[in-house]
């Protein structure tokens, strides 16, 4: 995975560095009116302290809104003419721009059989040929920066001189790129079956501990997940019960209460029976003695 991220980032930095207007930034001095003008024609032998800067890259340059030295920067990128191309015809310049497009197909090239390998299992010889065209693309997106030795940066006006733009900057990021995929391709890489280690006196694989490793840990995280899952229902449902419990509480105290109350209820009407005997007995005991003195 982190191969096919280098090979991305290095052929995106690499066709943005290549199509730009801005690989480097020309400084010069001139009498005449633009960057165009000075590629065009010869010189009108006038003043030569008029001072320009303009960015530049292989295929295209950029042309200034004005053509004061604060807004180089600011523009529209346009090709180079014929006229222009000829006065900059020199091997150097040349060989830097075969070298871009060469490695920007390379690059595309390189990206696809990254895609198609990272599916396949790759023997040694596959893997040698790889680190191959890995340094040959380090190499060819670093030989670009010969542009500095070139026509561009040697024959534009006088005292010229060039600085790196951000197309520079990103060409140096895409040099970067490849060569971390060469370093992976040479470290990491191994054939099937040349990776084997001796693990408790077996010989096994070292990528295939290294799955085994991944899924045991993705299972540790399943269980943990559905412990903690488990937890959680657990925990609500004591929740209800005890929500339940404190509910049913108060009915429970008021039939208990109606319970002891009953006792003591039936013992009082059985108290008021027991007085209403007595009361009639009396009454009945003084019946009779009021009949006894009538007949004395």
């Amino acid at each position: 995975m982190g191969l096919f991220a280098a090979c991305c980032g290095g052929f995106a930095a690499a066709g943005y560095a290549f199509a730009s207007c801005r690989f480097v930034i020309i400084n010069f001095v001139d009498d005449s009116g633009s960057f165009e003008d000075v590629l065009s024609g010869p010189s009108s032998g006038g003043d030569f302290n008029r001072n320009f800067r303009v960015a530049a890259g292989l295929f295209t340059w950029l042309n200034p809104i004005s053509t004061a030295s604060d807004n180089f920067d600011q523009g529209q990128c346009v090709g180079y003419r014929t006229t222009m191309l000829a006065a900059l015809e020199e091997p150097t310049f040349e060989a830097v721009r075969i070298m871009a497009v060469i490695a920007t197909l390379l690059s595309i090239m390189m990206l696809v059989w990254i895609m198609i390998l990272t599916t396949l299992s790759m023997r040694r010889r596959e893997i040698w040929f790889m680190s191959f065209w890995f340094f040959i693309l380090t190499s060819l997106v670093g030989l670009t920066f010969l542009v500095f030795q070139s026509s561009l940066c040697q024959d534009v006006g006088m005292d010229t001189s060039c600085d790196l733009d951000e197309g520079g900057l990103v060409a140096i990021a895409a040099c970067i790129l490849w060569f971390v995929g060469l370093l992976v391709s040479c470290i990491f890489i191994k054939p099937l079956g040349q990776d084997l280690v001796l693990i408790d006196g077996e010989l096994r694989s070292e990528f295939g501990e290294r799955q085994n490793e991944r899924k045991r840990q993705a299972e540790i995280r399943l269980m943990q997940k559905n412990q903690k899952a488990e937890a959680r229902a657990l925990e609500q449902e004591q929740r209800q019960e005890s929500l339940r419990q404190s509910n049913s509480t108060p009915t429970k105290r008021g039939s208990q209460a109606e319970d002891v109350a009953t006792p003591n209820t039936q013992q009082t009407a059985a108290g008021d029976d027991g007085g209403m005997e007595v009361t009639l007995s009396k009454t009945l005991d003084r019946i009779e003695d009021y009949c006894e003195d009538d007949d004395v």
